[in-house]
């Protein structure tokens, strides 16, 4: 039990310090002087309001920790998660980005195409028409369990051969980039990103504009396979 709590409190922990940092970036690119913001309107919020959101909605964290705990607690991954050994393979980090997306980007059409589903789980998140930050986990209690406890459940069942280690940077690295393809700003990135098919949060910002394009969220992979992509140049509210 122990080393269960250890490597689950590490997780955890390793998610709130990356997620503090990304909203320390995210201050400093809004109040630069050239905050390269994607729309031509940038958003107005309460940054205060939106980061006590952030943490309390029921569709995030308050969703995502039970979730964490009840998974490694009762041991319901594969038991290699549970191995705390300090060896790291970068290819299983990429591995559980690239499968989660794929799984993401299926979940995701799916709430675009089935009527109901969509107006009961994933239309509040869309209210976000030129989204920001702070909206990545703004939704609806159904949505967060089909946009991500799914995928992520259904990554750990795929990939048996990760360790602890590898889970943490994987879940840390998701939960920041989850934020930043939200966000109103381009980021000095972007290029090179996009080059090597990562998304971007322009990318996003196009599905949000268009809502048939780019339903992918860490890369633009499977949307190219499934011609559902679209460049953010190609978009008049962006280009």
């Amino acid at each position: 039990m122990y080393w269960n709590l250890t490597g689950l409190l590490m997780g955890i922990t390793s998610v709130l310090i990356s997620n503090a940092f990304v909203i320390s970036y995210h201050t400093s690119r809004k109040n630069s002087s050239h905050p390269y913001r994607i729309q031509h309107k940038e958003p107005e919020y309460n940054a205060l309001q939106e980061i006590k959101n952030h943490l309390l909605n029921p569709e995030s964290f308050a969703m995502l920790i039970p979730y964490l705990t009840i998974t490694w607690v009762f041991e319901l991954l594969p038991s290699s998660y549970y191995s705390l050994t300090p060896s790291l393979n970068w290819c299983n980090v990429a591995y559980q980005l690239l499968i989660v997306d794929f799984y993401t980007y299926i979940s995701h059409v799916l709430e675009h195409k089935i009527s109901w589903l969509y107006k009961k789980s994933h239309k509040p998140h869309h209210k976000y028409i030129n989204p920001h930050l702070f909206n990545a986990f703004s939704g609806s209690i159904l949505d967060t369990t089909c946009l991500i406890i799914i995928p992520l459940y259904l990554t750990s069942q795929t990939l048996t051969r990760v360790n602890t280690l590898e889970y943490i940077i994987f879940g840390t690295i998701y939960s920041s980039y989850f934020m930043l393809i939200h966000s109103e700003y381009s980021h000095p990135w972007d290029k090179i990103f996009r080059t090597l098919g990562i998304g971007t949060s322009s990318d996003h910002n196009v599905h949000h504009i268009l809502q048939k394009y780019n339903y992918g969220h860490f890369f633009t992979y499977w949307d190219r396979l499934f011609k559902t992509y679209r460049n953010p140049r190609q978009v008049k509210q962006i280009r």
